[in-house]
């Protein structure tokens, strides 16, 4: 698994079993609205924060306040399951996606009443292969997860960008 962190990033990525829990990085939040190549832009999803622990077969999908999600999403379970990859963490977000727009009102329909499918969108892979990698540049981790999980109905990489964050917000509000 050390062959899909970049030769020169390897320093950062450190050795260590699967944790039991890890802390999620939150969005930054701000009422300025800005484009620096420093930053990372992804889209905004209605949607419901899922950390994905798998090792082996068993998946363990966590809220960001530690209580188990399985059986709120069992096909997000089965999708994590069947993922190539034997150890990782996954971060993301599981939402209801529907006409390309996320709708958490239609999440908790689908929780109440069912219908319809949900998907967990990824957006990090801080340990993977028993290799802790929280330390290695956000984009660095974006490419092991690119190159580490493949999307699927159920489970689909966040896009991101780094430039144009005005132009970014724009076209997502004129979305919805």
């Amino acid at each position: 698994m050390s062959q899909l962190i970049p030769e020169e990033m390897r320093r950062l990525a450190r050795r260590s079993k699967q944790p039991e829990w890890i802390e999620p990085m939150l969005a930054t939040l701000t009422e300025q609205y800005f484009s620096d190549p420093a930053w990372v832009f992804e889209p905004k999803l209605d949607g419901v924060r899922c950390l994905a622990f798998k090792h082996g077969a068993k998946v363990r999908l966590m809220s960001r306040n530690r209580l188990s999600m399985n059986d709120r999403y069992p096909e997000v379970v089965t999708a994590v399951s069947k993922l190539e990859v034997k150890d990782c963490v996954l971060d993301g977000e599981v939402a209801f996606v529907s006409k390309g727009i996320s709708s958490f009102q239609s999440l908790q329909r689908h929780l109440l009443e069912g219908g319809g499918s949900v998907v967990y969108f990824v957006f990090d892979v801080p340990h993977i292969g028993g290799y802790d990698i929280a330390k290695l540049p956000l984009l660095a981790r974006k490419d092991v997860l690119r190159h580490a999980v493949s999307p699927s109905r159920r489970i689909n990489l966040v896009s991101h960008r780094k430039e144009s964050g005005e132009a970014y917000l724009k076209a997502a509000c004129e979305k919805g």
